[in-house]
């Protein structure tokens, strides 16, 4: 039994990144993935299930990635940063370029079998709560303040170097402000 026992650690593993800025977080998110399925408030469960815990008087935005197919279960484990690595990181690059996004808190990975099985990108929760996909389809008369905004953005982004590659609708939230 005792083998089986290191065979089952050996194959089932997680790695945990924390910012040190949230280390009053650490158990929090040492226990997020066994609390994620019967805790926190859902926003999106879709592809991925994004939710929101309040902990300590904040608002943390959890976005646990799906198990991705098998030979990409091998490229994330072997060869490419996860999703949620990858989120983590971007968000550090996009706020030392200047630009708003909510801050990292840490993410988690989980291996299975050896390979990554889920993934977990943990940050503050963004205080805007409506999305750009409102205006997709809109009427553009009315709007033209809000798009020349966000093209302006865009352009902003860009010039600074970073090149968003999921700017889809639901990934871009926007606050009227003045």
């Amino acid at each position: 039994i005792r083998k089986n026992q290191k065979t089952l650690k050996f194959l089932s593993s997680m790695k945990i990144v924390l910012n040190p800025e949230y280390k009053f977080l650490q158990q929090f998110v040492q226990d997020l993935p066994t609390r994620f399925a019967s805790e926190g408030k859902v926003i999106q469960d879709k592809r991925n299930t994004i939710k929101v815990f309040e902990y300590k008087e904040l608002e943390i935005n959890v976005k646990r990635y799906r198990v991705p197919i098998f030979i990409n279960r091998i490229a994330y484990t072997f060869f490419r940063k996860s999703k949620a690595c990858r989120a983590y990181n971007n968000a550090f690059e996009v706020i030392k370029r200047g630009f708003e996004t909510p801050e990292s808190i840490a993410y988690i990975e989980e291996f299975k079998g050896g390979l990554l099985h889920y993934s977990y990108y943990i940050s503050l929760q963004c205080p805007y709560r409506r999305e750009i996909r409102e205006y997709y389809q809109g009427p553009l008369q009315g709007n033209e303040a809000l798009m020349t905004a966000f093209a302006q953005f865009t352009a902003a982004l860009h010039e600074k170097g970073v090149c968003h590659e999921d700017y889809s609708p639901g990934n871009v939230l926007i606050a009227q402000i003045d």
